[in-house]
């Protein structure tokens, strides 16, 4: 799919290919965008596995990638010089939360449960256990399963023998959804937490279960923080132009 947009200035030449969710389609793609179509910049697809994929073609090929929706580590670190991007890396997604968890509830064991495939849930997983352990935690158990998730009520079995003080879930919107929807979770642990929690289709899909599940936010307008690098939140609120997905995922 193919627009021409100009107002006024020189002709802008957007290119749109659909890449299905596959790696090695967006990575086709990528190539193609860069050779035949002799783009100037790539706006990267959505997913961190298909934008690692394509990070890398913008690096051989020493084009810009905006990146969107990739928030895995290895995305960076695919193509740094190459990669604008929009997130955080995953594993700065919930880094803090345990120090926040033992605040709230003295909470002195952690488990998390994480979609092996993929690398953004790993990113997850090593952020949680890193500010697990820098905040004093006794224990920090990850525990990891197939996605598509198939049986929640075995996987919480298995997590909540530990009778840990802080639940994390990382895996597809549906994964954490099905999780949270076992109303034990939120009845036995202090403090639960998901990264799907952060979107609005959360809550509209979960209802009133969806109320006391921390998740992690971006790009709050009214939120002071001196960022490490980069623009602060006020300043991207106000020069954004659309809403955000509201299932947006990695």
């Amino acid at each position: 799919m193919e627009h021409a947009v100009s107002a006024g200035g020189p002709p802008l030449r957007l290119v749109a290919l659909d890449d299905a969710s596959s790696a090695s389609r967006a990575r086709e793609n990528a190539a193609r965008l860069l050779t035949a179509e002799r783009v100037d910049l790539l706006l990267g697809p959505y997913g961190s596995g298909t934008t690692l994929a394509v990070a890398r073609v913008a690096a051989a090929h020493r084009k810009i990638l905006w990146n969107h929706g990739g928030a895995s580590d290895a995305v960076t670190e695919a193509g740094s010089a190459c990669v604008v991007s929009v997130l955080s890396p995953a594993s700065n997604y919930l880094r803090g939360l345990p120090r926040l968890a033992r605040q709230r509830t003295d909470a002195r064991r952690v488990v998390v449960l994480y979609a092996e495939r993929g690398t953004f849930a790993s990113g997850v997983r090593r952020g949680v256990e890193e500010g697990a352990r820098a905040a004093g935690f006794d224990s920090v158990r990850p525990v990891g399963f197939d996605s598509p998730l198939h049986d929640a009520k075995a996987l919480l079995d298995a997590a909540l023998t530990d009778n840990p003080g802080l639940l994390v879930v990382a895996g597809r919107f549906e994964d954490d959804a099905t999780i949270i929807q076992e109303r034990r979770v939120l009845e036995t642990v202090g403090t639960v937490a998901c990264v799907a929690a952060g979107t609005d289709a959360f809550h509209q899909e979960l209802g009133v279960l969806a109320e006391g599940v921390i998740g992690p936010s971006q790009w709050e307008p009214h939120v002071y923080e001196r960022p490490s690098i980069g623009p602060s939140s006020a300043w991207f609120s106000s020069t954004r132009t659309s809403p955000g997905c509201g299932r947006c995922r990695r």
